[in-house]
């Protein structure tokens, strides 16, 4: 009974060992390719960095780096500047620009929203143990350890082709434009909700600042570029949130920039994200008042 006793007790050991440290050896053997990306060219002299409304609205340059996930938030930027920092920071890199839009507020600190991006940084935040004090990339790791999670990308590349919003139906824009508003200001209901989530906001940004200014370097923050039908469609009380924490931005000191008029509506895939072609536009003017204000 005892031999019988201990063999289970192997087995069941055997297997948590398994079971965890299979997902860990993947983690670990990531880490070349992940390295890889996050060592940047030594031309790099501006880095663009945050979620897909950078993605989708920058086109990369001779010296400018694109670097993004989907809802992320100025928290996982700095991560990502840690990351850059830990592996040599590029002597050439002067400025760095992320976004802070309407959505920003509401959406990027949604927990549903974060999920996507809170599983990729713990492939990022396994050589960091700073941050590791953020709870969230301690849950995430740890409910993960018992999948296979697939090697996230630290960058993805935007369609080539997309229909233009302005040649969709009036039903097909309404439902896209529906579903836009329900997934950036219908996850925070209450003043209590808004209010925890631009107070983490703003720890985020001046951390991110702090960050940036031990460095040596330019932080700038803009909004980008949104259709008409979603700057006029905007629910009141979103508009009035963000309006105050421009507001608060510009008493603050921050390099900002509101650019959500930059781009004419035939330029956009849906009601926030440039088409390819309207990317290159937009990112053609951002950088030459970027260069120009430097």
């Amino acid at each position: 009974m005892k031999r019988f006793l201990v063999k289970v007790a192997l087995g069941a050991f055997g297997a948590g060992l398994l079971l965890v440290g299979l997902p860990v050896a993947r983690v670990v053997l990531a880490q070349p390719a992940q390295e890889a990306a996050f060592r940047l060219p030594a031309d790099t002299q501006i880095l663009f960095t945050g979620d897909s409304h950078i993605g989708c609205g920058i086109v990369e340059h001779p010296g400018v780096k694109v670097l993004w996930r989907s809802s992320s938030s100025p928290k996982f930027s700095l991560l990502r500047l840690r990351n850059i920092d830990r592996l040599g920071w590029p002597e050439g890199l002067r400025t760095v620009v992320t976004e802070v839009s309407t959505q920003t507020l509401y959406a990027e600190h949604a927990d549903s929203l974060q999920g996507p991006a809170w599983e990729t940084a713990f492939f990022w935040a396994w050589p960091l143990p700073e941050a590791w004090a953020d709870w969230r990339v301690v849950v995430r790791f740890l409910g993960r350890l018992s999948h296979f999670p697939a090697v996230p990308e630290p960058s993805e590349t935007p369609p080539d082709t997309e229909t233009p919003i302005t040649s969709r139906t009036e039903a097909e824009r309404e439902d896209e434009l529906r579903r836009a508003f329900a997934s950036h200001f219908g996850r925070l209901t209450t003043p209590g909700e808004w209010a925890r989530a631009e107070a983490e906001l703003r720890e985020e940004l001046r951390a991110l600042r702090a960050f940036c200014e031990a460095k040596g370097v330019r932080l700038v923050l803009f909004s980008g570029p949104q259709t008409s039908f979603y700057r006029t469609r905007m629910p009141p009380w979103a508009w009035e949130r963000f309006v105050a924490f421009q507001a608060w931005l510009r008493e603050e000191g921050f390099d900002y920039h509101d650019r959500r008029e930059a781009l004419e509506d035939v330029w956009f895939r849906d009601s926030h994200h440039p088409r390819p072609s309207g990317a290159k536009r937009f990112t053609e003017r951002f950088l030459r008042e970027l260069r120009a204000a430097h």
